[in-house]
């Protein structure tokens, strides 16, 4: 495989994730970001095997990336060289620049075995914040002579500004260099300097000498030592112990840290409403949120997911997700074709509580009777329907379907329909109690003040209430318009009259058959666990594609305003042309359907994903499952 295309795509895939490795719970517990590997060697194996693998290994891809890679080479070099730079500055901005790109093709084919890094701080003793970084991995011994090659160079061009260290943690020799001591804000100190270390194959890259200091001791304790590790924070242990999928990779996310954080950044940036944002961030219940971790794996079978939400308490905007047990419906309007089909679940009965809540928070008593009385004079609009009791009626269910697919792409489909690029698909709120909903769409169509600008229509035995004016389509005009309907419990409401009617059709059996019904949509749900608060299919194949044909739309427009470097640029200009943009057909041949599914479980959400290897022409008999 192309190491330049697996490191660009690979590490930014280190950003979906694997079970942790020893290390990871010894970073500090206010790690902010960790990504990690069991195997770099399985995971590359995975890579290639999977969809991936395949598409980048594409004759088309693997020459899109080499131009894409020259065209930036030379850019970046005319930018160097219009800096006036002497000789002996552009001899230095070399050395970097090679030692840069050796060490990043490195970490795309050297890496063997354990990877693992963490981004976060840690609190000195006087409560001040330092930036700590930590890298550790199983390399070649080409590592070794790589950060040699860094240390010389960094101290050698730093004019004496920087001094050789070294030091001994754990049995291991760090050598790097310290940063000149220099006054930072009040409560922020400066990274210490940088330093590397390796036992054997193991690699160590760290900023801040506590923070390297407190990471091999906490690896090399007992596991009743080691205070302050990622290793004892309550939600990343539940996190860990509730993804169960053996993955290649690993993300974690820790807001906490973070939160810590907010008071004082906001305290120094905007001391005076400082207050007042801390109010609004409480009622919204953002600090609630407190990390995600995502594990996956990939296989020529195939790439499944593993994620975990944590969520303190269920509060402010938290406070809509449902309870443990409550699922989605799956409309009967959803198509087994279309891009895409999302249903989700939450406790929308609550959302005017929370906003008057909110209104409160920031305004006061009068901000929560100017709303109340806002609600007072819509009901009298309304003929005196209740906004409490619209939301009331709501039972949850939320869905979006993409219901046209007549296997045009969009970027064609724009030739001929100018107003495709609005989109196309419907909504849907399923509903307690549809009497209330018949009466508002009644009153609205009947209203006054709507001047005749709803259309009602029978369709398929149901009242269609097509809004509009007299540019629609449906009033002589070109404008597309959205309507709405009931059908089987369900509030539907289509972007375009003809999109609701499609989706009326479908309900009803024809023309394409529907999601519900679909015995690969439910062999596909069946391997992410069912339905919880949230069920996803998508067409990866097609839903990128559409996007590649609009891109090969735009950027022959876009490319008549570049500035002339980039307009001379052959490699760049390879890339920027439309036909050398990847067809639809091309991603449609490596990517098809994907499947997601979200549960509410204790201390947060649950979801797990899964999208089947297109190109296996014949699927293991038993292929290993979520």
């Amino acid at each position: 495989m192309n190491s330049r295309i697996f490191t660009a795509i690979g590490l930014c895939t280190l950003l979906v994730s694997s079970p942790a490795w020893a290390g990871d719970k010894d970073f500090d517990e206010n790690t902010i970001l960790m990504v990690s590997s069991n195997n770099m060697t399985k995971m590359k194996a995975g890579w290639n095997a999977s969809q991936y693998g395949s598409f980048t290994n594409d004759p088309a891809i693997s020459k899109l990336w080499s131009h894409l890679e020259k065209g930036v080479t030379t850019l970046v070099k005319q930018g160097i060289e219009s800096q006036g730079m002497s000789d002996e500055d552009r001899a230095e901005f070399n050395q970097f620049s090679s030692l840069f790109a050796d060490y990043w093709s490195a970490l795309g084919t050297d890496v063997t075995g354990r990877f693992s890094f963490a981004l976060g701080y840690r609190n000195d003793e006087n409560g001040a914040m330092q930036p700590n970084l930590i890298l550790h991995f199983q390399g070649s011994e080409k590592f070794a002579g790589l950060h040699s090659r860094m240390i010389d160079l960094l101290v050698s061009q730093s004019d004496g500004k920087v001094a050789r260290t070294s030091m001994e943690l754990q049995g291991v020799t760090f050598h790097g260099f310290n940063f000149p001591p220099e006054e930072g804000p009040p409560m922020i100190k400066m990274p210490d300097g940088l330093f590397f270390g390796n036992k054997g194959n193991d690699y160590y890259v760290g900023i801040s000498k506590d923070g390297m200091s407190n990471y091999m001791k906490s690896a090399a304790a007992t596991t009743s030592a080691g205070t302050g590790r990622l290793g004892g924070v309550s939600h990343y242990k539940h996190a860990v112990s509730a993804t169960k999928v053996g993955g290649d990779m690993n993300l974690f996310v820790n807001l906490d840290p973070l939160w810590k954080f907010i008071p004082m950044a906001i305290a120094m940036t905007a001391p005076q409403d400082s207050d007042e944002i801390m109010k609004v961030i409480g009622a919204l219940g953002l600090m609630n949120l407190q990390s995600i971790y995502s594990t996956s794996s990939m296989s020529g079978v195939g790439i499944e997911s593993d994620s975990f939400i944590a969520v303190k308490e269920r509060a402010g905007l938290f406070s809509l997700i449902p309870n443990p047990g409550q699922t989605v419906q799956i409309p009967s309007f959803a198509p087994k074709g279309g891009l895409t089909a999302q249903v989700g679940r939450l406790q929308l009965d609550k959302i005017l509580d929370l906003a008057m809540n909110l209104a409160g928070t920031i305004g006061g008593d009068e901000a929560r009777q100017e709303m109340s009385n806002g609600l007072a004079e819509a009901e009298q609009e309304l003929g005196g329907i209740k906004v409490a009791e619209l939301f009331a009626n709501l039972e949850g269910s939320v869905a979006w379907a993409e219901v046209r697919d007549n296997g045009e792409a969009p970027g064609m489909a724009m030739m001929s329909d100018p107003t495709a690029m609005l989109g196309s698909g419907v909504f849907g709120f399923k509903l307690k109690d549809t009497a209330v909903y018949e009466r508002l769409l009644t009153t609205l169509a009947s209203h006054p003040e709507m001047g005749g600008m709803v259309k009602v229509e029978s369709f398929l035995n149901r009242k269609v209430y097509v809004f509009g004016d007299a540019s629609s389509p449906e009033f002589g005009g070109g404008v597309p318009t959205p309507a709405i309907s009931i059908d089987k419990g369900w509030l539907v409401i289509g972007l375009k009259g003809d999109d609701l009617k499609d989706a009326l059709r479908i309900s009803q059996g024809e023309p394409s058959g529907q999601l519900l019904s679909d015995p690969t949509f439910a062999a596909l749900t069946k391997k992410v666990g069912g339905h919880g608060m949230a069920i996803m299919r998508q067409d990866v194949g097609k839903s990128i594609g559409g996007m590649a044909e609009m891109m090969k739309m735009m950027v022959g427009l876009l490319a008549m305003g570049l500035p002339e470097e980039i307009f001379s640029n052959k490699d760049l200009m390879y890339v920027l042309s439309p036909q050398n943009i990847p067809s639809s057909a091309l991603f449609e041949k490596y990517f098809g359907q994907q499947v997601a599914n979200m549960k509410v479980v204790e201390g947060g959400i649950h979801s797990k994903g899964w999208m089947p290897n297109k190109m296996m022409k014949t699927a293991p008999k038993k292929a290993s499952g979520l």
